[in-house]
This record gives structure tokens, sequence and C-alpha cells, in this order.
């Protein structure tokens, strides 16, 4: 008999972190279509940069998967997404493009989003 574990907590800790330090985002597909969120923006290390295609303006970008959707299928997508992010301090707005988007998803429940984002 095969257990599943409720993630339920793990997703609220994900949501409750991005939308406390996150920034105003949102998803935009196919240029119209936008899903409000927080993205949590960080840098990549240097040791990440040099093993593969990151370059060195790229940011990396979290997001809860609980802030897209609430059935948490909704996922971001390279081929047909941006993700536009204000600058709380400076309400300056950037759009990047989405190069990947690498979910974090213990047993396929979508927890959040590692965002690979380049202007």
């Amino acid at each position: 008999m095969t257990q599943t574990h409720d993630y339920a907590p793990e997703i609220q800790t994900a949501l409750d972190a991005i939308r406390e330090f996150g920034a105003p985002s949102a998803i935009i597909r196919g240029g119209a279509v936008r899903f409000p969120c927080k993205g949590l923006i960080a840098s990549y290390t240097a040791i990440e940069r040099q093993t593969s295609t990151i370059q060195y303006t790229d940011r990396k970008i979290l997001v809860a998967a609980a802030d897209l959707a609430a059935d948490l299928s909704f996922e971001p997508d390279a081929e047909t997404d941006q993700i536009e992010v204000t600058n709380p301090k400076t309400l300056v707005t950037k759009t990047y493009r989405i190069v990947t988007s690498t979910p974090l998803a213990p047993g396929g429940v979508n927890i959040l989003f590692e965002i690979q984002a380049r202007l």
C-alpha cells in the first residue's frame, strides 16, 4: 500500500515566504493573459554560471505555484511566457523572457518554480 504525503504545509510555507519577501510580478502568457504573482529575485552563483548556459545578467526568480493557480496545475512555459517584475523600491518594471522554468514538485505536486529569466 502506497502512502501519499500531504504537501499543504510546504505549499503554504513557500507561498507565505515569497509573498512576504517577493516583488510584485506577473506571468504573461502569449503577450496578453496575465497571471499576477510575487517573484523572489536572486542572482546565480559563479558555480551555477560555470556549469550551464546561464548568462551573467540572467536572474533566478522563485514563484510559488499556489500564487499562480489554486489547483497548482499552472506551469510557466518558456515557449510562450514572459515574467514581469516590479522593483518595490524604485517602482521600475522589467519584463524578462523565461529561458527555463523548473518546478520543485515532490510527488508530482508543484510547490514552487525556479525561473531562469533573461532581459
